[in-house]
């Protein structure tokens, strides 16, 4: 596993982050908070992020982890939703989503975070650095993915989108 500062490991929590934040806005039928309204198979988990919107909103889950694993980091997530990332980018690419949220940015970010996942729990650095770069290239709706150093520092919702610049120290 590459250590906590390493670039690879950082944007993999952090997308995983992004990822789980942007999912806050499902909700079951009635929600009219909701961006996307779910039925079926996921309502559940619909229930379960609109019950947990604002703990997936801040960053609590991302440094509530105290082991540094792949599988600690989405378990904080999926207490908080009900899904794992697959369901994530399943759902980013079916549901019918409103205005700036959701959709085929954020299923190919989830993609990206799963693929990412897989290299870092195989000590795969070739394809983790590979796909670490891809990261920094993704954007969602309303921007890149990865914020710049001068965005982050000034702006207090890119800190909650994004916990951690990843940089070496």
């Amino acid at each position: 596993m590459e250590t906590s500062w390493d670039p690879t490991w950082c944007h993999f929590k952090n997308a995983l982050h992004s990822a789980y934040r942007e999912i806050r806005h499902i909700g079951p039928p009635g929600d009219h908070e909701a961006r996307a309204t779910i039925t079926g198979e996921f309502e559940s988990a619909a229930r379960t992020c609109q019950a947990n919107r604002e703990a997936l909103k801040s960053t609590v889950p991302y440094r509530s982890v105290i082991v540094e694993s792949t599988t600690a980091y989405i378990e904080a997530y999926r207490v908080l939703t009900g899904l794992d990332p697959a369901n994530l980018s399943f759902l980013f690419r079916t549901a019918r989503w409103r205005g700036k949220y959701g959709g085929e940015k954020w299923a190919i970010i989830c993609d990206t975070v799963i693929a990412l996942r897989k290299a870092i729990d195989r000590g795969d650095l070739v394809t983790s650095r590979s796909l670490s770069l891809k990261v920094r290239s993704l954007c969602h709706n309303s921007g890149p993915l990865v914020p710049s150093r001068e965005t982050w520092q000034h702006d207090a919702w890119q800190q909650q989108k994004w916990p951690e610049l990843c940089e070496e120290p």
